[in-house]
């Protein structure tokens, strides 16, 4: 079963993943077990958690989203739609909830009551939405190529934003003053939200997937088809950082202290980059294509999710404690492949990742290769580091 989103809580300690078996779970970030399970009857297209994280909101292909409460498991509200519903927020006080559908509507509730405050229209299926800082406005991101920016208290459309094709991804700036919103188009826009101008418009040779603001709205980072990252100036459009991959980056997330960038890929990778000198601090592996990565408020652990049915939290504390939550996940060392994919140095600086287990076998086949192609020199200084590091675990073993 393919898990499509994940998001956490505001204090980091509780994470809610949305899956196409119809399930939502919730994660102990402890545990890693999960903790409880909500079932809907069809595939679940979105998930949020309250900012008290006791609530939890599920969208649905059943054209339903749930409101349930987290320590009894019931519950408490059903708010319904004609169609699919693709997305689901909370607004940044938990006292509201918005919907995103198919039927081509997007929706603001009372989470207390359940009872329909508002409604907006679009002309084709609703993908995203996003609520203002103050909770006033709504903007909503539709098949039908626009954007528009709502005021919830009279359902009236303040601006109105077309990008010529779907509009898969839409956001508001951490002031309110601006949206960035992402499509089909090889542009991603940022626009005013007081006059209706647009501010920038940022090229790219392929479709827009994602776009996410920094912490403090001076930069925006983009994902795009054309297998890289972008980081942009949010006020000149100034091309700041890219970040390569293999294959189409579906996610990107800027860590809280905007020191770092993680950027998912249909490569199988989750990439962290330092922003400062662009370094890539380390590529995290998965066994399938991975299509969300989000860092905590506290920039201590990384979430993932990928269509291998997994959500892993990486500790990202220091590159210690990385290379034990890697160790612990792997049980056993890096292969010569895994080495030169994602720590991206020679196999003549390879080490060991989980210092009390030998150098993969896979080494000392790639000695052979070389020697039989000729490359004694790399061969040599190859086996040379895996004499060393079998040194080294003799070492720990009798130390311990």
């Amino acid at each position: 079963t393919w898990v499509n989103q994940v998001v956490f809580g505001p204090q980091d300690d509780v994470v809610a993943t949305a899956s196409f078996d119809g399930a939502a779970r919730i994660w102990e970030l402890q545990a890693w077990q999960a903790e409880t399970r909500l079932s809907h009857e069809s595939s679940l297209g979105g998930v949020a958690l309250s900012p008290d994280n006791r609530q939890l909101v599920t969208a649905s292909s059943d054209n339903m989203a749930r409101l349930w409460d987290l320590q009894t498991g019931q519950v408490l509200q059903t708010l319904a739609h004609d169609g699919n519903i693709w997305g689901v927020v909370f607004s940044p006080k938990g006292d509201r909830i918005a919907t995103a559908s198919m039927d081509q509507t997007a929706k603001v509730w009372d989470a207390v009551s359940g009872k329909e405050l508002a409604r907006f229209d679009h002309n084709a299926g609703v993908f995203d939405l996003d609520f203002s800082p103050d909770a006033s406005q709504l903007v909503t991101s539709s098949a039908d190529g626009q954007v528009k920016l709502w005021e919830i208290a009279t359902g009236e459309i303040q601006r109105s934003f077309a990008d010529g094709g779907p509009v898969f991804g839409v956001t508001f700036s951490p002031e309110g003053d601006r949206i960035a919103f992402a499509g089909v188009t090889t542009q991603a826009q940022i626009w005013d939200t007081q006059t209706g101008e647009s501010i920038l418009m940022l090229p790219h040779s392929d479709a827009v997937i994602d776009v996410a603001f920094n912490s403090d709205g001076s930069q925006l980072a983009t994902a795009n088809a054309d297998a890289m990252g972008h980081v942009w100036d949010a006020k000149t459009g100034q091309l700041l950082r890219t970040v390569r991959h293999e294959d189409t980056v579906l996610g990107v997330a800027f860590s809280a202290d905007d020191e770092k960038l993680a950027t998912a890929s249909d490569d199988g990778t989750v990439k962290v980059t330092e922003l400062s000198t662009g370094k890539t601090l380390t590529s995290l592996p998965h066994d399938a294509q991975v299509v969300e990565s989000v860092f905590s408020s506290d920039g201590s652990k990384l979430f993932t999710v990928s269509f291998d049915q997994q959500l892993r939290i990486w500790s990202y504390r220091s590159a210690e404690a990385l290379a034990l939550e890697i160790c612990r996940r792997l049980s056993r060392n890096l292969t010569a492949r895994e080495w030169q994919r994602y720590i991206e140095t020679p196999l003549e600086e390879y080490d060991l990742i989980c210092e009390t287990l030998p150098v993969h076998p896979s080494l000392l086949a790639e000695v052979e290769r070389l020697e039989a192609g000729g490359d004694r020199q790399t061969a040599q200084a190859i086996a040379r580091r895996i004499e060393a590091l079998r040194e080294q675990v003799v070492e720990v073993d009798a130390q311990s």
